[in-house]
C-alpha cells in the first residue's frame, strides 16, 4: 500500500528541514548504506561517466553486480569505466561494466538503447543523468531540452524497461530539493514549457536563458519527477501484471554535490558570478579576487561528495529491509521526506502521466 505522508504537518517539517539539511550537511556524519550482494543482478545507471552516476556504479560493482553505464558520450563512458577499474585494485572485474551509448536529449537514442537491450533482465534503474542550460534549445523531437533529458526520456525508458524487470527491482530518481520551490500548476498542453518560453519571454531557439527562468525550468522538473515517481508506483500497485512482483520507485534529494551539472559549457549561468568575473578581469584587482576565491571556499564548504550524494541512490536500490508502503516516496540522507504538497494531486499526477505517454509515443501495450 502506498504510504503518503506529505500531509501539511509533515510537508512542513519538510520544506523547513531541507534548509538547514543542506546547510550543514558537512557537519552530520557520513552515509553509509549497508549494501547487498549483487551477484547475478543486473543495474543501469543514466549518466554513469561523472558524478553521482560514476559512484553509484562504482558501489553496485562493488557488490557484484553487472552494471550498463549508460552515457551520452561512450568515450567519456569508456574513461569513467577504466577509472573505476583502476581504482578497485583488481576488486571488479571488466566484465562487470559495460558502457552503452544513451542520449537521454533524443527519444530516438532511447530508442536505439531499448532495441540494443532485447529481453535481457533488470534489477535496478537508477534515473540520474540530467543537465541545465542557459540557453533555449529543442530536441530533434521538438521538446524544450532540458525537459526530455531530465523527465521524458527517463519516464520512456523506465516504462519501456519494466517489462523486463525482476520481482523485487528497484526504480530510483534522482531528483532535487528544487521540487520544494515549484508552487504553480502545471499546464499539461506544455509540460516542456516551450510555449510560455516563447510567448511571454518572446525567446527563440538559441537564445539566452535568463537564469531565474533556467532555474524554474529546473524545479518544474524535478518536481515532475516526483511526480513520476508518485503515480508510477500507485499505478504498479493497482496493474494486475505487476501488483504482486513489489516492484518499487523511489525518488531523492541528493544534497548539495559537487557536480557538473552546473558547470557545463552550455549550462545555467550564474549572472552574479559572470559580472563579478568581469570586474576581476577588468580592473585586475588583487583585492576583488580575494572576495571571489573567498566566497567560493565558504560556498564549499556546504557541498558534499559525488560519493555522498549517490549514497541514497546505493540505499534505496539496495536496502533489503524496505517496508512496501515506504515506496513511490521522497528521500533525503537515507530518510523520508514530506514532498511538494502539489504532488498530492491525483488528477494533475495522471493527467501529466498520459501526457507523458502521448510526448514519448508510448506503445500501448507498454502503458500503466
Amino acid at each position: 500500500m502506498l504510504l503518503s505522508p506529505t500531509g501539511y504537518p509533515f510537508y512542513l517539517l519538510s520544506s523547513t528541514r531541507r534548509n538547514f539539511d543542506d546547510i550543514f550537511a558537512r557537519l552530520f556524519s557520513k552515509l553509509r548504506p549497508r549494501g547487498a550482494d549483487l551477484t547475478g543482478k543486473t543495474a543501469i545507471v543514466t549518466g554513469a561517466n561523472v558524478g553521482i552516476g560514476l559512484e553509484a556504479a562504482r558501489a553496485f560493482a562493488s557488490m557484484g553486480g553487472t552494471i550498463i553505464m549508460a552515457c551520452r558520450s561512450e568515450s567519456r563512458g569508456k574513461t569513467a569505466r577504466e577509472e573505476i577499474l583502476a581504482t578497485s585494485k583488481g576488486k571488479i572485474s571488466p566484465n562487470q561494466l559495460q558502457v552503452e551509448l544513451l542520449d537521454l536529449g533524443d527519444l530516438d537514442s532511447v530508442q536505439s538503447f531499448i532495441a540494443r537491450w532485447g529481453d535481457k533482465p533488470l534489477d535496478i534503474l537508477i534515473n540520474n543523468a540530467g543537465v541545465t542550460l542557459g540557453k533555449y534549445s529543442k530536441n530533434p523531437q521538438g521538446f524544450e531540452l532540458s525537459y526530455v533529458t531530465n523527465i521524458l526520456s527517463h519516464y520512456f525508458l523506465t516504462l519501456s524497461l519494466l517489462p523486463f524487470m525482476r520481482p523485487n527491482a528497484r526504480i530510483v530518481n534522482v531528483t532535487s530539493v528544487g521540487s520544494y520551490s515549484y508552487k504553480s500548476q502545471f499546464n499539461v498542453s506544455d509540460l516542456d514549457h516551450s510555449k510560455h518560453i516563447e510567448t511571454k519571454f518572446n525567446i527563440r531557439v538559441g537564445g539566452d536563458l535568463p537564469s531565474d527562468l533556467s532555474f524554474q525550468l529546473y524545479q518544474r522538473q524535478k518536481l515532475l519527477q516526483v511526480y513520476f515517481t508518485r503515480e508510477m508506483q500507485k499505478r504498479l500497485e493497482e496493474s494486475d501484471k505487476y501488483a504482486k512482483m513489489g516492484i518499487s520507485v523511489h525518488c531523492y534529494h541528493p544534497g548539495l554535490v559537487k557536480s557538473n551539472i552546473w558547470t557545463r559549457d552550455d549550462g545555467l549561468k550564474f549572472s552574479w558570478a559572470k559580472t563579478l568575473l568581469r570586474i576581476v578581469n577588468a580592473l585586475g584587482s588583487l583585492f576583488f579576487f580575494l572576495i571571489f576565491s573567498s566566497l567560493t571556499k565558504f560556498i564549499c564548504i556546504f557541498i558534499v561528495s559525488t560519493e555522498q550524494g549517490a549514497a541514497t541512490a546505493v540505499y534505496l536500490a539496495t536496502n533489503k529491509d524496505f517496508v512496501p508502503r515506504y515506496s513511490g516516496l521522497y528521500w533525503y540522507r537515507m530518510s523520508l521526506r514530506g514532498a511538494n504538497r502539489l504532488v498530492e494531486d491525483e488528477k494533475t499526477r495522471s493527467l501529466v502521466w498520459d501526457q507523458m505517454a502521448v510526448e514519448s509515443k508510448l506503445r500501448e501495450d507498454l502503458k500503466l
